[in-house]
């Protein structure tokens, strides 16, 4: 994940020094997924062969644990954020959660937090794997899912899957900010690599 998103636009806001951003995201990817299944969410993971190198994952949070309750927070070690991050990072993640926190998304709904695909991997079909797994399970529990997206690029990749634009807003550094949901029953298909 840290190298999928190592260029994204939200997390060169988040962690504007390049030498410190794969660090810091490596730690905040491996915090948010423990969070994750601490509360009831779920991490799909595509990898290399059984055993082999992860080449992507998806994070999905729960519809009845979001956000993250305070204990998963504390046993994910979310809670060192500003020390691990340090504070003008935390500061800067706290403004990136209000801009975010403006996209109404639907209630319960699965929340798509993050997916993405090692750079060496992408363009080869597992961010549309990752996604057509987790939806067949969001068709079951016919429940909505609801996604954010900071890139005009990936609007097209995720309509394909059913999601439409139902809130607009803009990150803190003037980034365009999108928020998607999809109706539980509809198909879709596509390919893809890393996207948020």
């Amino acid at each position: 994940m840290a190298s999928a998103f190592a260029d994204a636009p939200r997390f060169r806001f988040l962690v504007p020094e390049d030498a410190q951003r794969q660090a810091k995201l490596r730690w905040f990817w491996g915090a948010t997924m423990r969070a994750c299944l601490l509360s009831g969410g779920i991490v799909h993971v595509a990898q290399e062969g059984p055993g082999g190198a992860v080449l992507g994952a998806a994070i999905w949070d729960s519809p009845e644990q979001r956000p993250h309750n305070p204990v998963s927070q504390f046993r994910s070690g979310l809670w060192a954020a500003p020390a691990r991050l340090g504070i003008a990072a935390w500061l800067r993640r706290r403004r990136l959660g209000s801009a975010l926190a403006t996209l109404d998304s639907p209630h319960p709904c699965w929340y798509l937090n993050a997916i993405g695909v090692d750079p060496s991997a992408q363009r080869g079909g597992l961010g549309s794997a990752l996604i057509k797994r987790m939806l067949e399970r969001i068709d079951a529990d016919a429940l909505p899912a609801f996604l954010d997206t900071s890139a005009p690029d990936n609007l097209g990749y995720y309509q394909r899957f059913g999601f439409r634009v139902t809130a607009e807003s803009t990150l803190p550094n003037g980034i365009p900010l999108w928020g998607m949901t999809r109706q539980p029953g509809l198909r879709g298909g596509g390919r893809g690599g890393g996207h948020a």
